[in-house]
């Protein structure tokens, strides 16, 4: 088995879970969010649609499971996929994106008034979902404080992102450090909290479980930046969202402020132009994009936060092999 599937394996006893928690009364409310999990198709009959690679609780219980604590760690790493989830319906819905996964958004298939209903009732179900956690561990409310924190933190990133968006392309807030920050907040924080969890309930010393957080969190922002070189240069069917969504919507990315920041005087004004005026043609930005070395850049700083988290992660107790395994799951994540 590679170390993706081992990996996987954890994350296929999250949907299990998920679904029979998602599973309440007879209310369509519910069934949307079924939907959105993969576990139902868009007249809420049962499906087999992979919803995600659930790779933020695979890899929590993968961890947990080595520290010996896998059970105990059930509700946590439930929590945060369903935390995670909210946040995409919702997201889908700030950004006017049609397609998640492949398929129709719940938003466009039921509505934005229910699609919003439907992602507050599942940010409410990620924190019950805490309450099954076992009690009597002494790290039990040091954890929810943790995660409650984080979960704030990916809020605040969301505004920033906001931020981002409203802003003019030549404004000098619109920067690399900016959309880094945003980014930090926004993705890589929760994927941090995800690994530090993991060393939390295992009762891990306070050194290991910061190691674990960092591990995650440049993981995190590794994983994030990939994402947003696969909306420029990759194929709607590897990604199953609209091709240069992030151009369409005209996001500020970090190869986007790269190339503002890197063209010829002349160059830059075309860009901007083109930028700021809707109607124009994506193709005519990705161009000026290639005009620049964009690509290497941003090809630099994945490798760069992919050499963090592979260095903190041997900061921790874990086993060669667990380590091995982590290693290689990331390499295939984000290649």
């Amino acid at each position: 088995m590679s170390a993706f599937e081992t990996i996987r394996s954890y994350g296929v006893c999250i949907d299990t879970l998920a679904e029979t928690f998602l599973t309440r009364e007879s209310s369509d409310l519910y069934g949307m969010l079924r939907y959105f999990m993969g576990f139902t198709d868009e007249r809420m009959q049962p499906a087999a649609h992979v919803a995600g690679k659930r790779f933020r609780p695979a890899i929590l219980l993968f961890i947990a499971d080595a520290f010996g604590c896998l059970e105990d760690a059930k509700p946590a790493a439930l929590s945060i996929e369903l935390f995670h989830n909210f946040s995409l319906i919702h997201d889908d819905i700030e950004d006017n994106d049609e397609l998640r996964r492949g398929r129709p958004t719940v938003w466009k298939v039921w509505g934005v008034n229910k699609a919003i209903n439907a992602g507050d009732a599942q940010l409410v179900l990620a924190f019950e979902a805490l309450m099954l956690m076992p009690a009597q561990s002494s790290s039990y409310r040091q954890l929810e404080q943790f995660l409650m924190a984080r979960y704030r933190e990916v809020i605040e990133g969301q505004h920033l992102d906001f931020m981002l968006t409203d802003a003019d392309i030549e404004d000098t807030t619109v920067s690399e450090q900016t959309y880094l920050a945003m980014l930090g907040k926004k993705s890589a924080s929760l994927i941090g909290a995800t690994t530090a969890t993991a060393g939390y309930i295992a009762e891990r010393p306070t050194a290991e479980v910061e190691a674990l957080d960092r591990f995650g969190y440049a993981f995190g922002m590794a994983y994030q930046l990939h994402d947003d070189r696969q909306s420029l240069w990759a194929q709607a069917a590897e990604t199953g969202k609209a091709v240069c969504g992030d151009i369409v919507e005209r996001k500020k990315t970090l190869p986007i402020v790269y190339t503002r920041d890197s063209l010829s005087e002349a160059k830059r004004a075309q860009f901007i132009n083109l930028y700021k005026d809707s109607t124009s043609s994506v193709e005519a930005i990705l161009e000026l994009i290639e005009e620049t070395d964009a690509r290497t850049y941003i090809n630099e700083k994945i490798a760069t936060y992919k050499a963090t988290a592979f260095s903190a992660l041997e900061e921790t107790s874990l086993p060669r092999e667990q380590k091995d395994i982590l290693i290689a799951f990331g390499n295939t994540l984000v290649p």
